[in-house]
């Protein structure tokens, strides 16, 4: 019995340039229909052209669906486009400023600095005439913000130089730990001892990959992890295809998804869901 709905003499059985095994055991796509997420891309333009998700239709979790961007200045698999620190969706529903530009008014403020100052990213606030069409009124303008600077920052500089406000500075300043700092404690003995605080490296992807497999036994599926990072399916699924290749994990077909296993703790009986 054909349990895939295909169809035994093709190869393709959509006819969207997959072939059915392939959209079975390695991306795990509808081999019966061209569009597996209904997104209006086709599943092989999915997967050889923009390296999207052929079963989600925003790949990169950004608020935009695949079709929209690949139809439009966005990237589909960059959740921030212009690296401007708002998500490509968060630009066009939400604040209505250019997901592909920095600043979308151009006054020199990036547009995610403009939110958090409560400013309009889309109205320019710099200059208040036209540089072009009002030259001397734009240089008054310019001349009075530095004024403005200077005098602000002067008045900053002499207050904290005066002692008192030298002493506040001072101990407002949490101390900073660059090196391994030993800590003198005393024990139920009343012996001092040393303990010492070392400076941790952040965590590579790849690490927290592996932390988390620590942490579930050493298997976990690859829904789990694209669920507990926050990161995009088509990120989780092209890192761990490097991880594999390195001898790091192994991806084992359940069904029409992936059991990621640390090398060593695969299944007794693993094997593919599609072997006799």
């Amino acid at each position: 019995m054909n349990v895939h709905g295909t169809k035994p003499h093709k190869a393709d059985s959509d006819n969207d340039g997959l072939l059915d095994k392939a959209e079975l055991k390695e991306h795990g796509s509808d081999p019966t229909t061209k569009h597996s997420d209904d997104d209006g891309i086709p599943d092989q333009k999915e997967v050889n052209i923009w390296g999207t998700d052929p079963n989600d239709v925003d790949s990169d979790s950004d608020g935009l669906n695949d079709d929209v961007e690949v139809n439009g200045p966005t990237h589909p698999n960059v959740p921030d486009t212009d690296g401007d620190g708002l998500t490509d969706g968060e630009e066009r529903n939400q604040y209505h400023t250019r997901p592909d530009k920095v600043d979308t008014d151009g006054d020199g403020v990036n547009d995610a600095d403009e939110i958090k100052a409560g400013t309009d990213p889309n109205g320019q606030k710099l200059f208040l005439f036209s540089p072009m069409e009002y030259p001397m009124e734009t240089a008054v303008t310019i001349i009075g913000a530095f004024l403005a600077i200077g005098i602000g920052g002067r008045y900053l500089w002499q207050r904290r130089n005066t002692p008192e406000s030298t002493h506040q500075v001072e101990s407002e300043i949490p101390p900073t730990v660059s090196n391994p700092t030993p800590i003198k404690n005393v024990n139920s003995d009343g012996e001092a001892t040393e303990t010492t605080v070392v400076n941790r490296e952040p965590l590579t992807d790849e690490d927290r990959i592996q932390q988390l497999l620590d942490e579930s036994g050493g298997r976990l599926h690859q829904s789990e992890i694209v669920s507990q990072t926050g990161w995009s399916k088509s990120k989780v699924s092209r890192l761990l295809s490097r991880m594999e290749e390195d001898g790091l994990i192994s991806k084992i077909s359940v069904g029409r998804e992936n059991l990621i296993a640390r090398s060593g703790d695969e299944p007794r009986h693993a094997g593919s869901a599609f072997e006799d």
